[in-house]
Parts: C-alpha cells; sequence; structure tokens
C-alpha cells in the first residue's frame, strides 16, 4: 500500500521513496545484494541449467564513477578505497560507487570486480569478488541481470528487484534497459518507457492466486469498458520470475492523480457492478497480510510487535462482528488518490487491482474520508466532492471508528516491514505506533 501527501504525490511516480527511480541500478544490485549471491563457490564458466549463473546490469546510472565493460574493452582501474587485499590484481568497481547517493545498504566500494586471468584476451566471463573473498562467476548477457538462484531474491530490495526484472524480461522478449523503479512495496513497479510497458513484481513467491485474480479483474473491467489498467496483449498471464508473480501492463502516458470527484465516481460506478462469476473475487480480509508483516518486522522493538499483534486480534474480531450482517458489493480496496489516476488524453484509470474483492462499500469510502479528517491531505472542498459525486458520506455511519482503525493498522504494518531500510523509515514506524497508542494524537504521517 502506498499512501502520500498530496501535495507530495504531485510528479514523478515513485520519487518520494528510499528506492527512488534517480539512482543507480548497477550500484543497487552489487551493493544490496551480492552478499546474496555468494551463497556458492563457482568457477569462471559456472552454469545453472545451460545459463550464466549471474550477468551485470548495465542499466544507466545518474551517479556513477566508473564501470566494468560488458564487451572486453579495457578496464577502469580502481582506486582509493576501490581496491582490497588479497593479491596484486587491478580492481575495478563494477557499476557505481554511488558515494553520494546517501543509500545505507552498503559501503562505497565494497563489491568489486577483477578480468578473468584464465584467458586475459579471450575470456568474456569476470568475477565480483566480495571482500570476505567469496566469489561468483560473472559473464556479460546483452547488458543485463539475470540470476538463476530463486533465494537470490529472499530479500526484497531495489538491487534484487532488478535481478528479478531482467529475469521477467528476457522470456518474453522485452528489454529492460532505461527501466524505472517507480514503486517498491508490496511490489516492485517497473517503468519500461522504450517497450512502452509496466513491469510489476509480487514481493512474495506465494502471490500467484492474487497475480491471477488482477489479471482476471483487468479483463473482466475492460470488458465493460470500464476505466481500468489493460494488460499487455500477446503474454500469457501471469508468468514467474525466479519464482515471483509477475504482471505486464500497458504504459499510462504522464498520469497525474484523479481529482476527489473523480474518486468518488468511479467508485460510485464500481459499487453499483454486480460481481463477477470470473474472476471470483475472495471476501474482503483486510487483515490477512499483517501476521506476516509483522514477523517480518524482527527488528522492531519486542514490545511495539507485542502491541500490534494484540491490536491486530481486537481490530479483526471487531471487523468480523459488525461485518457479518452488512450488504457486499465489488470494492477496490485500497483506493486512493495514487491509485486512480488520469493519462495524458485525460481519461481516468484504475490501478492496483490486487485488493479487489467483496466486502462493504465503507472500507473504500472510509480510506477516502481519512484523506480529509485524519490526515489533512484532502481540503474541506475536495471531500465534499468526493462525498457529492458519490452520494455518501462515510464519517456519518456509527461505525466509521471502525473501519479507520483498521486502516491506520494496515498502513502501519505495511511500513513496518520495511523497517530497516532507512532511519527516515523507521522513525515513520515509530511515529505511526505511537498514534496508535494515543488515539489523540495529531495524524502527521508521510506517504511512502
Amino acid at each position: 500500500m502506498l499512501y502520500r501527501r498530496r501535495r507530495q504525490r504531485r510528479g514523478t511516480p515513485g520519487t518520494e521513496g528510499d528506492h527512488g527511480s534517480d539512482l543507480g541500478f548497477c550500484s543497487l544490485i552489487l551493493q544490496a545484494d551480492l552478499p546474496q549471491l555468494h551463497r556458492r563457490r563457482t568457477d569462471d564458466h559456472s552454469t545453472v541449467d545451460g545459463r550464466p549463473s549471474l550477468a551485470i546490469c548495465d542499466l544507466p546510472c545518474a551517479t556513477q564513477r566508473t564501470r566494468a565493460p560488458l564487451d572486453g574493452g579495457p578496464l577502469h582501474r580502481g582506486g582509493g578505497s576501490g581496491r582490497r587485499g588479497g593479491d596484486d590484481s587491478a580492481w575495478l568497481a563494477l557499476g557505481c560507487s554511488c558515494q553520494d547517493s546517501g543509500e545505507d545498504e552498503g559501503e562505497p566500494g565494497d563489491f568489486l570486480g577483477r578480468r578473468c586471468a584464465v584467458d586475459r584476451q579471450g575470456c568474456t566471463c569476470r568475477r565480483v569478488r566480495h571482500p570476505g573473498g567469496r566469489r561468483v562467476a560473472v559473464r556479460p548477457s546483452l547488458g543485463h541481470v539475470a540470476i538463476a538462484d530463486p533465494s537470490v531474491a529472499a530479500v526484497f530490495t531495489a538491487g534484487s528487484t532488478a535481478v528479478l526484472l531482467s529475469a521477467a524480461c528476457d522470456p518474453v522478449g522485452l528489454d529492460p534497459r532505461g527501466a524505472e523503479l517507480i514503486r517498491l512495496g508490496e511490489n516492485a513497479i517497473f517503468r519500461l518507457p522504450q517497450e512502452r510497458v509496466v513491469v510489476r513484481i509480487a514481493r512474495s513467491p506465494d502471490r500467484w492466486a492474487i497475480a491471477a485474480k488482477e489479471v482476471g479483474v483487468s479483463r473482466w473491467l475492460a470488458s465493460l469498458d470500464f476505466p481500468v489498467a489493460r494488460l499487455v496483449d500477446g503474454i500469457e498471464q501471469p508468468r514467474t520470475a525466479n519464482g515471483h508473480p509477475v504482471t505486464y501492463w500497458t504504459l499510462i502516458d504522464e498520469p497525474r492523480e484523479a481529482s476527489s470527484q473523480d474518486i468518488g465516481a468511479v467508485l460510485h460506478r464500481l459499487h453499483e457492478l454486480p460481481p463477477p462469476d470470473d474472476p471470483r473475487l475472495p471476501c474482503l480480509d483486510p487483515f490477512d497480510r499483517m501476521p506476516g508483516r509483522l514477523a517480518a518486522a524482527t527488528a522492531l522493538p519486542e514490545e511495539d510487535r507485542v502491541f500490534l499483534g494484540e491490536r491486530l486480534e481486537v481490530l479483526r474480531a471487531w471487523f468480523q462482528e459488525v461485518t457479518a450482517s452488512l450488504p457486499s458489493v465489488v470494492v477496490h480496496g485500497d483506493a486512493h488518490s495514487g491509485n486512480v489516476v488520469r493519462d495524458a488524453a485525460d481519461r481516468l484509470v484504475v490501478l492496483d487491482l490486487e485488493r479487489f474483492s467483496v466486502g462493504p462499500r465503507d472500507w473504500d469510502l472510509s480510506l477516502n474520508a481519512m484523506s480529509r479528517y485524519s490526515f489533512g491531505w484532502w481540503s474541506e472542498e475536495e471531500y465534499a466532492a468526493f462525498v457529492k459525486a458519490y452520494g455518501y458520506d462515510v464519517t456519518e455511519d456509527p461505525l466509521y471508528p471502525v473501519w479507520r482503525d483498521a486502516h491506520e493498522l494496515q498502513m502501519t504494518t505495511w511500513l513496518a516491514q520495511r523497517y530497516t531500510e532507512s532511519d527516515r523509515i523507521a522513525a515513520e514506524v515509530r511515529e505511526r505506533i505511537a498514534c496508535l497508542r494515543e488515539p489523540e494524537r495529531p495524524r502527521r504521517w508521510h506517504g511512502y
């Protein structure tokens, strides 16, 4: 889930997160994920299932210092911090050192490469050496990353997802060069400007059913001429990349936030639709992912994890009790203003279909009411326009506090699983937990 302050969301999607698209993918791959790659020692020409075990990414890097050539050309020798002991070989930085990136994923120059000594003239492979002395064989492969070991992607970072991106693009003939990471949350979402495609990679390999539902929902709504994100034609979907479900979407030109009035009108139309026979939509369960998120948030103080777990059980019991007798409709599940946009031709488009389900309409409506009454992201006039377009104000319902509290817990646990990514995220998680402990505390939450 991605919640951002409304004023901050204007502009290029994805720039507010900790892994904005202005950072070089090469350095992120090397600095973030080579420790994951060093699970086995390999020979210079090692392959897995006939394919190189790793190929170096050659995507553009805005902060590069030196890059190892992929065509066997001359080496750019590293110096200073780019030199590591062990022998007198010439070392060079693969990708960039990103000394100015401000990332905390690794120290600049930690991961260095050297030319294979077996055949200096004819060999096309290189080695990447970790300071600990472990190695992994490297061979160029069309200038982008391909990795055959699914366990490498266990850590879902900007670097590991760039690896997954190449594994997702190769089999379907897409070129990942120039890719832009626009979101990193439950999914890694990459824009491929040259291909005019958006690639969506699920965080967990167990999300196949969710990805299949997204595909089915898009096709169902498109058949009704509903303004929905469209799948790329000619690709059987969903697919997997190293076990992670992947879907492919048509790129939206110059997307911008829809107005609050637009969101109200779209939700009114959606909630009027009868549930489809195919795909079969599940019942709304806003708590289904929370236990896994808390389990993943091992760096949280134990008292905070216990508090969130107890709050989860209380809110889930309340939610099940109050919703048992309410009428159900088709709900989006995450219908904030980042998931309803207008394209360059001013057409509405509904995005992020993975939470589609059948449940009370109040779930969708309450999230937008919070944009006004919890966070102040909407003005009074904007919320009034939303209510007028939909025809109902959910804040007048006595159950509104239940919806609000469930949303707040969902937002907090979503970010908690990213607790160790940066000091900024850790501070935001602590602030959100403090607000859950103190109901009257102002919600000065930042979007991610």
